[in-house]
């Protein structure tokens, strides 16, 4: 047998033995990619640069011309080895190895998203009750007794957080305990944790939170009063700037004069309540309020070129009704 049919023979097997022995000194599949890609540039490299060098060096006499000539086949027999390992080490490895794994670390980063872990969840959701009481302070002055009441009333509220964050927890690791997360049931296990994160980045302390129910109950007729006109100035107001917000991107698609702006504010304004405007879906709940105005009242103010661009949002808008309603953003009229 000649030595090049002999290679050619005994080549798959040498690559297998060498790959193996490459794929050993790696502990990450990763790293060995990268090395393989370090090499193949490497190469492409010195095949630019090789004939310049073999010059300079056979002039300067500090390296044969013949042994820079051999530098670049050696690099591209390297690369080739280092790729076949990559691909014998992805084959030989179990599919479970290949699938995205979660722990309890992860898991609390997806509850706790930008907080991280329930220390600094602790931390911040503690500064935001003293938020709170400073923002009732803006109205109306509170008695030391009044602000431990209301302090007290929000440990309720962090705590029944936490309980539920410890039993979403227990399900994880039982989960866990039992071998059933996996690729196929990631989904399941993302959605223990977003209503979490949803209820932690709208806030505890909303309208129903024990919090909210406790300064409403331990003020005065006046302080309450005071609170009460507070809450409705605050309410309008942003209301007016969520308005504001929509008119500004329906202008981007639909230019209008200064006069259609202002006819469009002031009718969203008499007409458009939002029981919470800080909630992300305020804007489908403006658009889908102004779809169902009596049309007459948007003719008369946009041409009817411009309307023809409006009722393709309007569309757009009716067809979020039953999703806004879902998730009780939306009240029945």
């Amino acid at each position: 047998m000649t030595p090049i049919l002999r290679l050619a023979v005994t080549l798959p097997s040498r690559l297998v033995a060498i790959g193996t022995m490459i794929v050993a000194r790696f502990s990450e599949p990763n790293a060995l990619w990268s090395t393989a890609w370090n090499v193949i540039g490497s190469e492409s490299r010195t095949t630019i640069a090789s004939p310049n060098q073999t010059r300079y060096a056979a002039a300067c006499g500090t390296l044969s011309a013949r042994r820079a000539e051999r530098h670049s086949p050696i690099r591209t027999w390297l690369a080739l080895i280092l790729i076949t390992a990559c691909f014998l080490t992805s084959a030989s490895q179990p599919a479970a190895a290949l699938q995205f794994q979660v722990d309890i670390d992860q898991f609390n980063r997806w509850i706790f998203s930008s907080m991280q872990n329930p220390e600094n969840a602790r931390k911040r959701l503690n500064d935001r009750v003293e938020m709170e009481i400073h923002r009732i302070e803006l109205t109306t002055d509170l008695r030391a007794d009044q602000k431990a009441k209301i302090r007290l009333a929000s440990k309720g509220d962090i705590k029944r957080f936490f309980d539920d964050v410890a039993d979403a927890q227990r399900q994880f690791k039982e989960m866990q305990a039992e071998g059933e997360i996996n690729q196929g049931n990631m989904n399941e296990v993302y959605q223990l944790a977003m209503p979490l994160q949803r209820r932690l980045s709208q806030g505890l302390f909303s309208k129903d939170s024990l919090l909210r129910k406790t300064a409403r109950a331990c003020v005065d007729d006046l302080q309450a009063k005071m609170l009460r006109e507070r809450d409705e100035q605050l309410l309008q107001r942003r209301t007016q700037a969520i308005i504001k917000y929509v008119i500004a991107n329906m202008n981007r698609q639909i230019p209008m004069l200064h006069r259609q702006r202002e006819q469009l504010t002031n009718l969203l304004n008499d007409k458009v309540k939002i029981k919470d405007p800080s909630n992300v879906y305020s804007t489908n709940i403006v658009l889908f309020r102004l779809s169902e105005l009596p049309r007459e009242k948007i003719t008369a103010i946009f041409d009817e070129t411009q309307m023809k661009a409006i009722e393709t949002q309007f569309a757009q808008a009716a067809a979020m009704q039953q999703q806004l309603k879902q998730m009780g953003v939306l009240d029945d009229e």
